[in-house]
C-alpha cells in the first residue's frame, strides 16, 4: 500500500484536493515513518501530536501546501511552541505570534509538523541529530533536523535557514534537494538573527518540483513562478561555468567526479573560467562580516551566562567584537564588489556549477562539515540548490555516502536556477 510519507508535497495536495487521501491517512503515514526512525536520528525538538491532529481537524482542501507537513527549523518562531534557537540558555522561551513564513504556510494549508533540531543559535556546534544515510555520520548543520527528517521521510518538505552553507551542505550530506534562494526573497521576520547581511531562510525536499511550490508560496507575487520553472521542459539549454581548481586546497578529489562525468560528455554546455582566486577571497570577507555580526546578534542573548554557550560561540563573539569597524566597512564594501563580479559573470543564462560541500558528510563526532562551497554564495546572496541525484553520474562518497552537484544563479534568477536543475536531470535521463 502507497505511504502518504514516500508522496511528494505536490501529490499529497493535489491527492486531498481530489478526495484520493484524507488529512488523518497523511497525519498517520508521516507519524509512522518518524516513530520508526526517530529514536536513531533526533530530528525533533519539539512533536506534539496533539497539535498536529489539531491542525488537519480543519484543513482546506483546495489551497497549494494543503495538507502538505512541514518541518520548521527551531531559530523560526511559531506561536505558543517553544522556540530554543538550539541553546541551553532559552529552553524555555515560547514566542508569542507566528514568523511571517509560518503565516504564509498556514494560510496556503500547510501543516505545521513541529520544531526541527539545529545547532545553537544556528552556528558550528553539532547537535543530535544523526545522518539517516548511516547514523554514524553527520547530517550537516546547522538546519541539521530539517534535512535529515526530509531525508528519512518524515516529512516532503523542510524549511532552514543558511548564513555560511546551512541548507545546501547538509542537503548534500542528506541525499535531498536543498534551496538557498536569493537574499531575501524569503522573509526573516520572526527568525533569530545571527547575521544582517548574510542570513537566509531556504527549503529542503525530496522532489525538484516541491522545492519550487514552497517558494512560490513563500515568494512574493512578483517572484513567483518556481512551480512552473520546475516542471516544464527547458527547450534552450543553460550554459554552466566551473573551475576544476576551485577550492582545491579544501574540496576532495572525489566530490569533484560527479562534474568530471559530467564534462566528459561530448554534448555538455560547460566552460572552464579561472574562478579560485577571487572565491577564496569572497570567501574570507564572508567570515570577517560573519565575526562581526554574529558577535553583534549573539553577545546580548549569551550575556547573563556566557559559560553555557559552547565554546564555538564563546570564541566566535569574542573574535567578532575585536574585528575593527574600519575592517568591517572594508569587507562590506567588498561584499559589494563580490555580487557585481558574479552579476557579471553569470547574467541570465550561465550558472556556476560545483560540488555542494567538501566532502561527503564527516563522522558524527567530528562536526557538522566545512562550509567553504556555499560561503561566497551566502556573501552575494545568490541562489543555488543542491541536487542530490543525476541518472547515470556517481553521486556517493568513497563510504557509500550522498554528495551533491550545486547550481548556482545570478542574483534574482532564482527561476531559472530551478530550471536549470531540471534541465540537468532530463540531461542526464537522456544521456
Amino acid at each position: 500500500k502507497m505511504q502518504a510519507s514516500d508522496l511528494s508535497a505536490v501529490d499529497i495536495a493535489y491527492k486531498l484536493r481530489t478526495g484520493r487521501i484524507d488529512a488523518q491517512q497523511i497525519i498517520d503515514d508521516h507519524l509512522a515513518s518518524i516513530h520508526i526512525s526517530e529514536p536513531q536520528l533526533q530530528v525533533w525538538e519539539m512533536l506534539d501530536e496533539a497539535m498536529i491532529r489539531k491542525q488537519a481537524s480543519h484543513l482546506k482542501t483546495e489551497l497549494p501546501l494543503s495538507g502538505v507537513p512541514v518541518g520548521i527549523k527551531d531559530i523560526i518562531d511559531c506561536a505558543d511552541i517553544p522556540c530554543r534557537w538550539g541553546s541551553a540558555l532559552f529552553q524555555s522561551r515560547i514566542p508569542d505570534k507566528d514568523a511571517q513564513v509560518i503565516a504564509q504556510l498556514k494560510a496556503a494549508g500547510a501543516l505545521i509538523l513541529g520544531k526541527t533540531r539545529t545547532t545553537e543559535f544556528a552556528y558550528l556546534q553539532y547537535c543530535q541529530t544523526r545522518n539517516p544515510q548511516n547514523f554514524a555520520y553527520s547530517p550537516g548543520g546547522s538546519s541539521s533536523g530539517s534535512a535529515a527528517g526530509v531525508a528519512a521521510g518524515h516529512m516532503p518538505v523542510a524549511l532552514g535557514s543558511q548564513t555560511g552553507g546551512s541548507v545546501i551542505r547538509p542537503a548534500a550530506y542528506c541525499g535531498v534537494f536543498g534551496f538557498k534562494p536569493s537574499f531575501e526573497r524569503i522573509s526573516r521576520k520572526g527568525v533569530l538573527q545571527t547575521s544582517q547581511s548574510l542570513d537566509h531562510l531556504g527549503v529542503f525536499a525530496r522532489y525538484l518540483e516541491d522545492v519550487a511550490l514552497v517558494c512560490d508560496v513563500l515568494f512574493s507575487s512578483e517572484h513567483k513562478g518556481l512551480l512552473s520553472a520546475s516542471l516544464q521542459a527547458s527547450h534552450t539549454s543553460p550554459q554552466f561555468i566551473w573551475d576544476q581548481n576551485l577550492l582545491a586546497d579544501q574540496i576532495e578529489t572525489y566530490a569533484y567526479q560527479p562534474i568530471h562525468q559530467l564534462a566528459a560528455k561530448t554534448d555538455f554546455p560547460l566552460q572552464t573560467e579561472a574562478l579560485d582566486s577571487a572565491i577564496q577571497h569572497f570567501n574570507a570577507v564572508h567570515s570577517v562580516i560573519y565575526d562581526v555580526e554574529y558577535a553583534q546578534n549573539i553577545a546580548p542573548l549569551i550575556q547573563s551566562s556566557p559559560s553555557a554557550a559552547s565554546k564555538y560561540t564563546q570564541e566566535t563573539v569574542e573574535r567578532g567584537s575585536k574585528i575593527s569597524a574600519s575592517d568591517y566597512d572594508v569587507a562590506l564594501a567588498e561584499r559589494a564588489k563580490a555580487q557585481a563580479f558574479f552579476t557579471a559573470k553569470l547574467g541570465k543564462t550561465r550558472f556556476l556549477l560545483l560540488p555542494s560541500a567538501t566532502s561527503q558528510a564527516p563522522l558524527f563526532e567530528a562536526g557538522t562539515g566545512n562550509p567553504a562551497c556555499s560561503k561566497f554564495t551566502s556573501l552575494c546572496g545568490l541562489p543555488a540548490i543542491t541536487v542530490p541525484r543525476l541518472q547515470g553520474i556517481h553521486l556517493n562518497g568513497p563510504d557509500g555516502l550522498p554528495l551533491g552537484v550545486q547550481i548556482v544563479g545570478a542574483f534574482g534568477n532564482d527561476a531559472g536556477v530551478i530550471a536549470a536543475a531540471k534541465w540537468l536531470a532530463e540531461y542526464c535521463a537522456a544521456n
